[in-house]
């Protein structure tokens, strides 16, 4: 079952190169490796020492614990740029496609004075770029 990722937790990433988006990702993997480092490190201590006080000292738990009463459910930055990499936008079928857009835009360029009658009354809405496009065949 595919768990549903909040969109505020997350970035826009599309503006970055290709180049940027790799070395990000070398970044990433790199910290999903010390973590794992760290994990190992904690179950070595906890196996080897039982002090609970000195463990908590040891293994840096006191920290989560500082951490989480001051910040609460805030997500790190590093779970917010994983989740940005991994999350795939879903177009729905209202939103304008880069086509539509082109269109459009091209339909605006044509609305200089020199295509435009300025001689015929004004109507009540403005012309959509179908419109424009009609008059033009």
């Amino acid at each position: 079952m595919k768990t549903e990722v909040d969109p505020l937790k997350m970035m826009d990433l599309s503006f970055l190169s290709l180049e940027e988006q790799r070395a990000i990702q070398q970044v990433l993997k790199r910290d999903a490796e010390l973590k794992a480092l760290e994990e190992r490190r904690i179950r070595k201590l906890k196996k080897s020492i039982f002090d609970p006080n000195k463990l908590k000292v040891l293994t840096g738990e006191w920290f989560n614990e500082a951490k989480s009463k001051r910040y609460g459910e805030f997500s790190s930055g590093i779970e917010i740029i994983k989740n940005s990499f991994n999350w795939k936008k879903k177009t729905s079928v209202d939103q304008e496609t880069p086509v539509q857009i082109q269109k459009e835009a091209e339909a605006l360029v044509n609305l200089s004075p020199r295509n435009l009658n300025l001689s015929a009354p004004l109507e009540s809405t403005p012309p959509t770029s179908q419109d424009l496009k009609q008059k033009e065949r």
